[in-house]
């Protein structure tokens, strides 16, 4: 008898684990699109969005970009950065990426560029304080609009990015 009351106790112990581990990850969409700029100069970006989860939100961050001089035709590079997205209440959700840029010439000094790569959440304010990496990362893809790589300070760009992220466990 002994036996089996032991046999059920570590059966509901594991069972519980588990279960609590389950409870603990709420992976979840995530889907934004969104307009921005950033400087060249500096890699400070920002923009407004919209997505699943977030509503209408803003964002800020900061890229740091390698390899690129179009001047000797390296149109291609790397980047990584940072990334705070900031919900009408204010609760926050901050990301860290990497990926490629490839400069698309245009004639002269006018370029196009492309901006791919893969993001993953490392945490949050509020809603999001217990938010982390999904079983994949999150994929994005910009486009910036035509710019004078010699004269524009700002090159404006739209975006998409999409996957999963755990939200963490529920309140």
């Amino acid at each position: 008898m002994k036996r089996i009351q032991l046999l059920a106790i570590a059966m509901i112990a594991v069972l519980g684990f588990g279960l609590n581990q389950t409870l603990s990850a709420q992976i979840v969409p995530y889907q934004v699109s969104g307009t921005g700029g950033v400087n060249p100069v500096t890699g400070d970006f920002g923009g407004t969005s919209k997505g699943l989860h977030l509503g209408k939100f803003t964002y800020i961050g900061n890229a740091l970009v390698v390899g690129l001089d179009p001047l000797i035709g390296d149109f291609e590079g790397t980047w990584t950065a940072s990334d705070t997205q900031v919900a009408a209440n204010g609760d926050e959700l901050h990301l860290v990426g990497e990926g490629t840029i490839t400069l698309i010439p245009l004639g002269g000094t006018m370029f196009g560029a492309v901006w791919s790569g893969d993001w993953t959440v490392t945490g949050g304010t509020g809603r999001f304080e217990n938010a982390g990496p999904g079983p994949d990362p999150i994929h994005m893809v910009a486009v910036n609009d035509p710019f004078d790589i010699a004269i524009d300070p700002i090159w404006y760009f739209s975006y998409e990015k999409f996957g999963k992220f755990d939200l963490g466990k529920k309140k």
